[in-house]
């Protein structure tokens, strides 16, 4: 059984793959990757953005740590980018993945605080 995540509703769910089609289970759209992708992007951002924050001041995120960030989107990316036409999948998808690099930050930082 393998996890996807849709890129249009970011419905998550899971299949055992014995569909031609990989289609999202609530929006019925084509536009599934696998979750493990993801998760990938999702994490290297977080650590990104945290090498951001933790940069020193005035403020500037060092070159290495911007150069990262497009390394770490690449796969999800690609894949959007090869398996769906609609041209405002990528844009949502990297929203989405850093919408939840900022929770997963801010959860750690709840976490670190009590």
């Amino acid at each position: 059984m393998r996890k996807y995540i849709c890129l249009h509703c970011f419905h998550e769910w899971n299949s055992n793959g014995t569909h031609r089609v990989l289609r999202c289970s609530r929006c019925h759209r084509r536009q599934g990757v696998g979750y493990d992708k993801f998760r990938e992007a999702v994490d290297v951002t977080r650590i990104s953005l945290l090498k951001i924050a933790d940069s020193p001041p005035p403020h500037r995120p060092p070159l290495e740590v911007i150069g990262n960030i497009p390394d770490a989107l690449e796969p999800v990316l690609e894949v959007a980018k090869s398996e769906f036409p609609n041209p405002l999948v990528p844009i949502s998808l990297l929203r989405e993945i850093f919408r939840r690099a900022v929770e997963e930050l801010k959860d750690i930082s709840r976490q670190d605080g009590q």
